[in-house]
Order: C-alpha cells, then structure tokens, then sequence
C-alpha cells in the first residue's frame, strides 16, 4: 500500500540531522508497521512524502479495530 501526501508549501531541508516532534512520531508509526518513508522537500518548492506498508500487515489488521475505528467515524 502507497500512500503519497504533497504540498506546495514553503518545503524544508529533509537531509538536515535534526527531526522536529512530528517527523519522529510519523518515522516511529511507520517502523511499527514495517514501512518505509522517503521525503522529497526543497526550500520553496514544497514536500512530498511517500510512505510503503507493506500487504501483508494491512492484511493482518483485526476486524475489530476497523469496527471500532468505524464507529469512531460515525459518531
């Protein structure tokens, strides 16, 4: 499963060694479920970020963590 988000914002620099709050948890969420992520951003010309899961952890998900996620959504 490919799920690509992109923006046209302002971008920043993804090779920098530091990561702010938000890029560790989305790293740290995507390792949990053995994924990948890779960051194409530039100064100016906004951010693309791809993350690959890989089917057969989507398919392992329990069928009562969708209804509850289900429920969620509809309440």
């Amino acid at each position: 499963m490919v799920l690509v988000v992109a923006d046209d914002g302002v971008g920043f620099n993804a090779k920098r060694g530091r990561k702010g709050i938000g890029l560790k948890n989305i790293i740290s969420r995507i390792e949990k479920i053995n994924g990948n992520l890779k960051i194409d951003s530039s100064f100016g010309k906004g951010t693309k970020m791809i993350v690959t899961v890989p089917l057969s952890h989507t398919k392992s998900v329990k069928k009562q963590t969708i209804l509850k996620e289900k429920e969620t959504l509809e309440a």
